[in-house]
């Protein structure tokens, strides 16, 4: 009886998210959808991104995902971030990781109520995220 509760329970809990996927060929293609405007990513990514693959939790407003970029535009692109130090270049987005990666960055950027933790491998030109709510000190 405790296996059929515990099953009622997952399946509830589970079905109560709204998440959504969405697939970007390039900048241009996620801008012309409203991605930026809509908030899910800040408008600091190079030019260059590509292949932008974004799951949006709508009902816990937070989202994940990954996109590339040409790697000559690293800097750039770090220079709108800030670099967490003493943070392990770990990401277990979608059961990929970047643990021990030669040369992955850390990076934070916030805004407007938000943080978005980039993780990036600069000679790839690759990046990973998270992004969630920035709730206020109690």
């Amino acid at each position: 009886m405790k296996k059929v509760y515990l099953l009622l329970f997952v399946m509830l809990f589970s079905s109560c998210s709204d998440s959504v996927t969405e697939t970007y060929i390039d900048i241009k293609t996620a801008r012309e959808a409203g991605l930026f405007d809509r908030g899910w990513l800040p408008d600091i990514l190079p030019e260059t991104t590509t292949n932008l693959t974004l799951s949006n939790d709508l009902d816990l407003n937070c989202s994940e995902g990954e996109f590339y970029f040409h790697p000559k535009d690293t800097q750039a692109f770090f220079s709108k971030t800030k670099r967490v130090l003493g943070e392990e270049c770990i990401s277990n987005i979608k059961n990929t990781t970047l643990k021990n990666v030669a040369n992955c960055k850390v990076l934070r950027f916030a805004a407007e109520g938000y943080s978005w933790i980039f993780y990036c491998v600069k000679e790839r030109g690759y990046c990973r995220y998270v992004m969630m709510p920035i709730y206020p000190a109690k």
